[in-house]
């Protein structure tokens, strides 16, 4: 992750992430610039689209029910 912006902009930034237990033990590796280092980030956000291209993946019918590992081996072990 970068930040660029004045000091209390980007120390706010960082207590902000720090709320977070899982992470404050970052230390961000800072360094000082005259001018903005890199230009705005512009993020889209688009609906999911998945074009397989295969006839027998089926997209609109919906997502298959998850199956525990114990039943993937045994309907593997039982096709050999």
């Amino acid at each position: 992750m970068f930040l660029a912006g004045l000091r209390h902009e980007i120390d706010a930034s960082m207590d902000w992430l720090h709320i977070d237990v899982r992470i404050t033990d970052i230390v961000p590796k800072e360094s000082f610039s005259g001018h903005q280092p890199f230009t705005k980030l512009l993020v889209k956000i688009k609906p999911k689209i998945i074009t397989m291209r295969m006839p027998l993946i089926k997209p609109k019918r919906g997502a298959r029910s998850v199956s525990r590992s114990e039943d993937t081996e045994a309907m593997a072990g039982s096709r050999s």
